[in-house]
């Protein structure tokens, strides 16, 4: 798998990989690899990113996850040295979480960023997982280069893991898919300039065909759409529902009652259009839409967003690890939503860390579900 690992980010990059991607499918065929759906199953197999630098952000959010998650899951924790994974397991333990052996460390001996869903997308083949990565490495350095290199170390540590290189540029956080669809926004698409204008039709049947699901497209062009990655306005519930972000909700209930942690909010009702726009196209496509708070802030980028969750369905229940941000009437109301829709909320704490434009589920890599 060192082949991608040494091709550019550029234009020029990206079209070399693409066709060394298809030359390596011709000469030694793969077996068809479909996306995990977040809605559904149990969670087997996570990683976590961890910087002990991070760690006043971050250990709130990991102390709530891993008291939330049951005891059979296999938890890596990436670390540039095992000293930092020493320092987390003591902090978790000060501050009373209990069942650390669950933790496992993973060294990678350079820095990192803590958001290990950025870099891979979790795909199964044969029963077997698959992380997959984009052809082509990014020109991004420092530790947010060096993300690019952890899938292919988790793939050498997971039980039949594999690592494969997708025919498209994506982040994991454009990666989001319910039992029969993956979820696209037109920001991943644009991540494939020039194809996404010059040839869109083969770059989505190339979708379908690296993803295993139909493929279902949301706006037009980056600038219709809200410029995160839509695990941050979009979550699938399955069954043709999905839970979308709508951002007057959300500043209805908060200026109603605004106690709680302080949000800067984006009063530019221009800016919310685009989140407008995410569930036109949902409705169009036959998805039965159910509202969730979102606050907007006036920082770019950095949303409170309760789609940024983790769905399991476990022993007959279904949950959701939910992000709270201390605002008690927004974090209620999401809540409320999810439980109407027969969801158990387990609330995950991040307001220390959303601020870093990312919430919860960017913090977590599922590698593999049961």
């Amino acid at each position: 798998m060192k082949g991608w690992a040494l091709i550019g980010g550029s234009l020029t990059g990206l079209a070399l990989a693409l066709l060394l991607s298809q030359w390596a499918s011709r000469s030694r065929p793969l077996p068809p690899a479909q996306l995990i759906s977040d809605a559904h199953g149990a969670l087997a197999d996570i990683c976590i990113q961890y910087r002990q630098d991070f760690n006043a952000s971050v250990i709130e959010t990991l102390m709530d996850l891993l008291e939330g998650l049951d005891d059979d899951l296999e938890i890596r924790i990436v670390v540039e040295r095992r000293a930092e994974f020493d320092f987390l397991k003591a902090e978790l333990a000060r501050h009373g979480v209990t069942r650390l052996d669950r933790l496992s460390a993973v060294i990678t001996g350079f820095p990192i960023t803590p958001w290990a869903r950025d870099r891979f997308g979790a795909l199964t083949a044969d029963g077997k997982p698959v992380i997959a990565v984009p052809p082509a490495r990014s020109s991004m350095s420092g530790a947010r280069g060096h993300d690019e290199r952890v899938p292919e170390i988790l793939a050498g540590c997971v039980s039949g893991g594999t690592c494969r290189p997708l025919s498209f540029m994506f982040e994991g956080g454009d990666l989001l898919a319910d039992e029969d669809n993956a979820f696209i926004s037109a920001n991943c698409l644009g991540r494939n300039s020039p194809l996404d204008v010059d040839d869109r039709p083969g770059l989505l049947q190339r979708m379908k065909d690296d993803l295993g699901r139909r493929i279902i497209i949301i706006g037009a062009t980056p600038e219709e759409v809200p410029d995160h990655h839509i695990c941050m306005v979009l979550t699938p519930l399955g069954d043709k529902r999905v839970a979308v972000a709508d951002p007057w909700l959300g500043l209805e209930t908060y200026r109603n009652n605004p106690a709680g942690e302080a949000v800067e909010v984006e009063t530019d009702l221009a800016k919310y259009e685009p989140f407008r726009i995410v569930r036109q196209c949902l409705e169009r496509q036959g998805f039965q839409i159910v509202p969730i708070p979102l606050l907007l802030t006036r920082t770019p980028r950095v949303f409170v967003s309760y789609n940024n969750v983790i769905l399991e369905r476990r022993d007959g229940e279904k949950r959701v690890y939910m992000p709270v941000y201390g605002v008690p009437a927004l974090d209620r109301s999401a809540g409320e939503a999810f439980e109407k829709e027969g969801w158990q909320v387990i609330p995950v704490r991040v307001a220390k860390l959303y601020r870093h434009t990312g919430s919860l589920r960017c913090q977590v890599g599922i590698i593999r579900r049961r």
